[in-house]
This record gives C-alpha cells, structure tokens and sequence, in this order.
C-alpha cells in the first residue's frame, strides 16, 4: 500500500505530515515490524523555486543552472539540477544515501522528470 505524500525528499528533512524524525523513524520501523518495506519517491531531477529550496543557495547558481533556459521546468515551475557540477552530484548522492542509512528506507523510486543525462552523474 502506498502512502502519498507531496514534497521534496531531495532535502534534509522528512515530509512534516509524518510528524519529526524519530516520528518518521518510528513509521518506518512499524512498517518493517509488519513485515512492510519502505520505498521513499525521491526526486533528484529538479527542486522548487521556493525560498526553502537550493535556489541560489550560497548567493550564486551553486545547483542550478545560471542560464533558466537550459535548468528551468515550465511545467512544474522548478529548477533542473546542473549535473555538471560536482556539487550537484555529492548532494544528490550523499542525499540519497541519508535516507538510506539515517531512516532505513528499503529502497528509492527515482522520479527522473526532466532529466535528460544522468551520466556525468558521479560521486
């Protein structure tokens, strides 16, 4: 059974409707009691424009791309990871290891939307 939520996981946090971390730890231990696995949508192809979000995180383009017509999203109104920076790629892959390793999350369906080339993708 599915639980839908909208957000980002691609952060540092868990969606609040599952209440604080150890809330969210304590859900997903419940689930493996049940002998349920937990699989954490993760969306690595783009990130709100929202001020929560990496927009100009450190004042400069630091995980988007400079010029919007090569990292903007018309249709969800977000910005596309520049994966040509090796920012970009340690974020997303210590990201996706965070809620791995610090929640135990069985496995990541990865939402690709609007990714065109994940090869320069590399740790």
């Amino acid at each position: 059974m599915a639980v839908g939520v909208i957000s980002q996981p691609a952060c540092m946090h868990q969606p609040a409707v599952f209440g604080t971390r150890d809330d969210f730890r304590y859900f997903i231990d419940a689930a493996h009691a049940a002998g349920l696995n937990v699989i954490l949508d993760w969306v690595p192809g783009h990130f709100p424009t929202d001020d929560f979000a990496l927009a100009e995180f450190d004042g400069t383009n630091l995980y988007e791309h400079s010029d919007p017509r090569e990292g903007y999203h018309q249709d969800w109104n977000t910005l596309i990871y520049n994966y040509g920076r090796r920012e970009v790629s340690n974020f997303l892959v210590g990201n996706a290891l965070y809620w791995i390793e610090r929640f135990g999350i069985d496995a990541l369906r990865v939402d690709a939307g609007g990714v065109n080339d994940l090869s320069r993708l590399q740790p």
